[in-house]
């Protein structure tokens, strides 16, 4: 019976082909020119070149903010922990070690002008050591 049912299945199964979803991204490959789509593996989403196997390059998929690094003025961005935590750190690392667990906001600060980070409990602040400022956030309204 489990033999009729398995040739029947793969008679079934010839003309299908499964398709993975793959998003689109305007990053060039570096290696061919081609346009890069988002991957995800067992590690999580990455780059990768749609020319594979002709072209196997990949790279990590780097989520950046609004925020500015408080230490040098770089970009943060998101980044992983090895448990998969999500951190927000300077993309001018290993030359900046800025790291934080706070999510940063679209609003600056008000004595320094640098970006502010939401930590817990809803308190932001301006982590610039230099600064110091905290304070409540701004609740936006839903029409705007």
């Amino acid at each position: 019976m489990s033999d009729i049912i398995h040739k029947k299945a793969k008679e079934d199964m010839q003309g299908v082909k499964i398709e993975l979803e793959e998003d689109k991204t305007d990053i060039p490959c570096d290696k061919c020119g081609r346009m890069m789509v988002i991957k995800t593996g067992r590690f999580g989403k990455f780059l990768a070149c749609p020319g594979y196997p002709d072209c196997k390059n990949t790279k990590p998929l780097v989520l950046k903010t609004s925020a500015k690094c408080p230490l040098c003025g770089g970009e943060v961005i998101e980044r992983k922990s090895k448990k998969g935590y999500a951190f927000f750190g300077c993309s001018n690392w290993p030359e900046c070690n800025f790291m934080t667990w706070d999510k940063p906001t679209e609003e600056n600060c008000p004595q320094c002008g640098k970006s502010l980070f939401k930590g817990s409990k809803g308190v932001i602040s301006c982590l610039s050591p230099e600064c110091g400022y905290t304070g409540k956030a701004t609740k936006k309204k839903k029409d705007e």
